[in-house]
């Protein structure tokens, strides 16, 4: 039986995981640091201008991070997973790369929302007219990137 996980990670590939563990990591240790200052509630959701609209126990922000943590993994598994693909590119790793690169789009969503959560919750956050935009452009980066990589490899 043909393995699935076995897919030969190009130089490339090594660093897509790498700066989504780095930002990752970073946002947990950010969080582990920061937890103990928290007040015992915490914005949980805020309106497209940043207003505050939702609060909730400052664990939330552990199922947060975890949360996101686990749907990174997960994307790395299933990328690797080439065969559940309903693109079928030239290669298995032409496959994987279409996937992988929503990795460090995760990490960066995930540093944003605990760096939003946490700077507000200690009322050092200002939000900004870049928040947004901010998002989208990586959001358009991330999009541009796995277009080309598929069309590239089709």
């Amino acid at each position: 039986m043909d393995n699935q996980h076995n897919i030969k990670l190009e130089t490339i590939d090594y660093i897509i995981i790498s700066i989504a563990f780095f930002i990752s990591l970073c946002s947990w240790l950010y969080v582990i640091i920061e937890y103990a200052e928290l007040p015992s509630e915490i914005p949980t959701h805020f309106t497209l201008n940043g207003e505050i609209d939702g609060h909730g126990s400052k664990d939330i922000i552990w199922l947060v991070m975890g949360l996101l943590t686990i749907l990174n993994v997960g994307l790395f598994y299933l990328s690797k997973a080439t065969s559940f693909h309903s693109i079928q590119l030239k290669s298995r790793i032409a496959n994987f790369r279409a996937a992988a690169i929503y990795m460090p789009f995760l990490s960066i969503v995930q540093g944003i929302v605990v760096y939003s959560v946490i700077e507000s919750a200690k009322g050092t956050f200002q939000y900004s007219q870049w928040m947004l935009p901010s998002i989208l452009t990586i959001t358009g980066i991330t999009l541009i990137v796995m277009f080309t990589i598929i069309f590239k490899n089709k």
